[in-house]
């Protein structure tokens, strides 16, 4: 289980960092993922946002707040609800979120590469079934421990 936690703990790590992702400023993992799914999802709401990435609305309305600081994204009312505000990127935002497609897409297939070299596609096949099951029994497992 220890290889698990390093694992855990050395991607986790990668969180805080931030990174360019070819125009804008530099971002968090957070803070592009959050940045890419207004793009992908015009118009998701703070709430909306919470609920996917299981996360408070406060949380949320942060990290929001910085990519609005920085011009990234901006908001738009509800028109029927005065408390609502649809999420969208700007042009930059657009550009930025691009970039971090494109930045993912070939560090998941580099690093598709460096593991096929010492697993086989059968290990990888098992490995990311254990991975799935793994986040479900930890999502519960969180979930029973905030109840006590």
């Amino acid at each position: 289980i220890v290889p698990v936690y390093d694992f855990v703990l050395s991607y986790g790590n990668s969180f805080n960092e931030r990174k360019f992702y070819g125009s804008g400023p530099k971002l968090t993992l957070v803070e592009v993922h959050i940045l890419t799914q207004i793009y992908d999802n015009p118009g998701i709401t703070v709430t909306e946002l919470s609920k996917v990435w299981n996360r408070t609305t406060s949380a949320i309305s942060q990290t929001v707040r910085k990519l609005m600081k920085q011009n990234l994204v901006f908001r738009k009312n509800s028109t029927t609800d005065g408390k609502v505000f649809h999420l969208y990127t700007s042009e930059e935002g657009k550009k930025v979120a691009m970039g971090h497609k494109r930045y993912d897409t070939e560090h998941v297939v580099s690093f598709g590469k460096l593991l096929i070299e010492k697993f086989s596609i059968d290990d990888l096949i098992k490995f990311s079934e254990i991975s799935e099951e793994a986040n479900k029994l930890l999502i519960e497992y969180m979930e029973k421990s905030k109840e006590k």
